[in-house]
């Protein structure tokens, strides 16, 4: 530890700034990392997704491992539908309509989807959570439509 000289002495090099976390709302991100995590017994796949100010991750559970308890089991059944459900609602946004096992990284990364981001409550926390994913080009037509509702936050003139 040194000795305290002020702020103005603290050196912020090497210091990263980090972009904002997006916010809830429609927004068309592009896909910047693709990742596996280990989360206890589960493998879960990791996308971060990015606009040039803000950036926001899901976690899609798409391995479960042994459970021995039969509660444990059931919800970690449920969590992987639901992960690999959404692994291939991506693909399928992104283009890969006839994949019948899950793209390797590189598949997902730089492209661009819309994501649809909620609030949610959990322990008396405000979290930010990807709802629903959808292809950029359905709102660039809704948009064209009239259906104000359906356009990204992010491009909403003000």
């Amino acid at each position: 530890m040194s000795e305290w000289k002020g702020l103005t002495e603290i050196s912020l090099e090497g210091i990263e700034v980090k972009k904002s976390i997006i916010g809830a709302g429609r927004h068309v991100v592009k896909i910047a990392a693709v990742d596996i995590e280990t989360k206890g017994v589960d493998r879960q796949m990791v996308i971060t997704m990015e606009t040039p100010t803000a950036q926001c991750k899901d976690w899609l559970t798409v391995h479960v491992g042994n459970y021995n308890d039969d509660n444990d089991k059931d919800r970690a059944g449920k969590r992987l539908n639901r992960g690999l459900g959404r692994v291939l609602r991506i693909q399928h946004v992104l283009g890969a309509t006839a994949a019948t096992s899950i793209q390797p990284a590189n598949f997902f990364i730089g492209k661009e989807i819309g994501i649809e981001v909620y609030e949610d409550n959990y322990m008396g926390k405000t979290q930010t959570k990807v709802g629903s994913y959808f292809g950029p080009s359905e709102v660039v037509q809704a948009a064209a439509q009239g259906k104000a509702d359906t356009v990204p936050n992010d491009e909403i003139p003000f």
